[in-house]
């Protein structure tokens, strides 16, 4: 009874201790890319959210070009969720880590982001001219 008690302790111990993370940075250094990044995250989301509410409130400025600058706010708040987070991860242990499936959807939803919004530039931009 006493083995099986120690057997799972070593179990949880070992599932519950830190991993070791393999990375060419000091620990201080990853501190300040976490930071950074989450700074960067945080602002992105909290002052486009903030653009898009006020042109959606207020009808009288929703003219294409606000519009507009509400299809680049969408594409901030995607590149804040999508494309920054992954990043970082991938900075922090210089090399992907997340496994074969994100490795190959990842990068997809990046560049289909970036298409979206090149597609909405040159929507506005022929709307204009």
């Amino acid at each position: 009874m006493k083995s099986q008690a120690t057997a799972r302790l070593q179990v949880c111990s070992i599932l519950l201790a830190p991993q070791q993370v393999d990375s060419h940075m000091s620990p201080r250094a990853q501190v300040v890319l976490m930071v950074a990044y989450g700074v960067m995250i945080t602002a992105g989301l909290v002052c486009n959210a903030a653009v898009i509410m006020v042109v959606v409130r207020r009808s009288q400025i929703q003219t294409p070009r606000n519009l507009f600058i509400v299809n680049l706010t969408v594409s901030d708040i995607t590149l804040c969720l999508v494309c920054m987070p992954f990043t970082l991860i991938a900075l922090i242990h210089n090399k992907w880590v997340l496994g074969e499936t994100l490795c190959k959807l990842v990068p997809a939803l990046q560049v289909s982001q970036k298409k979206i919004n090149l597609a909405g530039l040159i929507s506005h931009h022929d709307k204009i001219h």
